[in-house]
């Protein structure tokens, strides 16, 4: 019996998921597998900027999203689509793509880390 050969999935890659219908909250999967989820309506702002600790082999752009919960930071390139995405309220979830896998990422953006932070006593 020959052993089964898994077929190559593309979306396997995709950091950034989008809906075509508004989204009520946004599903992001962090480092360490985390599973966070924060509501559409407490998006307050982003800020992207370049990543202050970027050498030649690391993320050039860093980008957070602040919400009225916590905040999310990312790093990686063609980030500004995730903030195109979360303005136009049809950001579905995020998450990061492992180093060695940044190659097989068809399309922008390319995730390679999701902090999360939450506020406390909310």
């Amino acid at each position: 019996m020959k052993p089964s050969v898994q077929a190559f999935d593309p979306d396997k890659f995709r950091c950034l998921e989008k809906s075509n219908l508004q989204t009520a909250s946004i599903d992001i999967i962090a480092d360490g597998g985390r599973e966070f989820s924060f509501a559409s309506a407490h998006y307050l702002d982003t800020e992207l900027s370049a990543n202050p600790g970027s050498g030649p082999e690391d993320s050039p752009e860093r980008l957070e999203l602040r919400f009225s919960t916590g905040t999310v930071v990312l790093l990686g390139r063609g980030l500004a689509r995730i903030r195109e995405a979360l303005a136009t309220g049809c950001l579905g979830s995020l998450q990061p793509v492992a180093v060695r896998h940044v190659a097989l990422v068809k399309n922008l953006p390319i995730i390679t880390s999701i902090k999360v932070t939450r506020k406390e006593n909310l």
